[in-house]
């Protein structure tokens, strides 16, 4: 069993944003591309930007690439992103 290392605070730190996220209006697939990104910045890879390709992501969670689109699409409306 693996045993992940919550010194750098990141399991904290995603909990906080989950419950955040589910407290927002926002819809599944804009929700799949802000955990998403987070899990990219924050994540163990630690970028200093997400690379948010909507074929890439709908592989990864089983979506099709235009729910994926329609996601970014309402948090660029939005101003989250």
């Amino acid at each position: 069993m693996a045993k992940p290392d919550c010194k750098d605070g990141w399991f904290k730190f995603a909990h906080e944003l989950d419950a955040a996220l589910a407290a927002a209006d926002f819809t599944k697939g804009a929700r799949i591309v802000l955990r998403e990104a987070f899990e990219q910045i924050y994540g163990p890879a630690k970028r200093k930007t997400a690379t948010l390709s909507p074929s890439d992501i709908g592989r990864r969670t089983g979506r099709a690439k235009q729910f994926i689109d329609r996601g970014i699409a309402e948090l660029v409306a939005s101003k989250a992103m």
